[in-house]
């Protein structure tokens, strides 16, 4: 088993508004392992405060940043490609195996059909599925057992009452599925056949383009989150805190908490596994969240008392125009939207982004560039 990564959240719970809604597209016919509830997020409510009670600012304008400015190189976009080749095999058809057996591969296209209408995310062509592996929901891999290639298989399935889309828990669905052939994995190779085959590019400089741009925009989040941790931890070093509201110390303990449940619940299985799958217990997990509650409380309060001290403020207009926006992005209704985001938090995170743009504007920017790593390969002596 791999070894889970812990999430950390950081600045992007202070200053982006969103992130709020369950994950996965309706249709999606992995096993449901999560244990939702509705788009809640089992928060405690953010307190009502003001800052300057509790804060003492210091320098805020003017701050000196530095920040790291990479280049990306020909090595790191062929190591990503090597990566991804590594990750994503090849297939190969298995000419002379006609009859699907357990733990066969098998190429498909299928259409899922819920009252005689194709569902979303219900649909896939040539999609590389492993019999046996609980990849789909109960009942598909095995419907297709015994069949052979070539077969179109009708498959009569009621979906688990426990799956994360209501609009599909417990109801009797139709699968049209063609079989189209059996297949062994095989080392994936980079050639022009494999990047038309495989890819939405049609040569390997197309390929590598994309990845090179890829990398790009991962280093320009790199750097503004760089920006936003060195400019806020500046910020909160400077300020003096007499003390952290406790039920703003308790809004992020329960934020990580649910959150940690969740990422339990979705890999199927309960907190205190998860937690020994990071080499964590409940006490050193109990320390993590105090300590990374105590931060987000201060990088919060430091900001909040900036508005305070410039006087910013979120307009109603702003509020509802951020509302509809959130909306649209997330395809939500207001409430549905509330559920998972109270007004009051959007307006104080929306609060939160104007005071971080006001020091950031009257930041001082100082660029670093790394020196190019060596390359792994040696250079042959003169």
């Amino acid at each position: 088993m791999k070894k889970k990564v812990l999430l950390i959240m950081g600045l992007s719970l202070l200053l982006m508004v969103g992130g709020c809604g369950k994950t996965g597209a309706a249709g999606d016919l992995k096993p449901n392992t999560s244990t939702d509830k509705s788009d809640t997020t089992g928060k405690s409510v953010k307190p009502d405060y003001t800052a300057s009670k509790y804060v003492t600012l210091g320098a805020y304008k003017g701050i000196e940043v530095t920040i790291t400015q990479k280049t990306v190189t020909d090595q790191q976009v062929d190591d990503a490609i090597k990566q991804q080749l590594e990750s994503a095999p090849a297939y190969e058809e298995i000419k002379d195996k006609k009859i699907v057996k357990k733990g066969d591969i098998v190429n498909i296209d299928y259409e899922g059909l819920k009252d005689g209408v194709a569902f979303e995310g219900g649909t896939s062509k040539g999609y590389h599925l492993t019999i046996g592996a609980g990849q789909f929901i109960p009942g598909f891999e095995d419907g297709l057992i015994d069949k052979k290639v070539g077969d179109k298989v009708k498959l009569n399935i009621t979906f688990p009452t426990t799956y994360q889309d209501k609009d599909l828990a417990g109801k009797p669905v139709v699968f049209n599925v063609t079989i189209n052939k059996i297949e062994k994995e095989v080392k994936a190779v980079l050639t022009e056949a494999y990047v038309k085959e495989n890819t939405q590019f049609a040569s390997i400089d197309e390929l590598k383009k994309a990845v090179r741009q890829q990398l790009e925009s991962q280093n320009d989040s790199a750097k503004q989150t760089e920006l936003q941790t060195n400019l806020i931890n500046k910020i909160v070093e400077n300020a003096k805190f007499s003390e952290v509201p406790k039920d703003l110390q308790k809004y992020y303990e329960d934020y990580m908490n649910y959150q940690i449940e969740q990422s339990a619940a979705q890999s199927g299985t309960d907190v205190k596994t998860y937690l020994s799958q990071m080499n964590m217990d409940t006490d050193s997990f109990k320390k993590y969240v105090t300590d990374y509650a105590q931060s987000q409380a201060k990088q919060e309060m430091a900001l909040k008392a900036i508005a305070e001290t410039e006087k910013l403020e979120v307009t109603d207009k702003e509020l509802k125009d951020k509302i509809a926006e959130l909306m649209k992005t997330y395809s939500k209704t207001e409430k549905e939207l509330y559920a998972a985001m109270s007004k009051d938090e959007i307006k104080s995170s929306m609060l939160l982004q104007k005071a971080y743009g006001f020091i950031m504007d009257k930041c001082v920017l100082k660029t670093v560039t790394p020196a190019p790593t060596p390359s792994a390969t040696p250079k042959p002596a003169k």
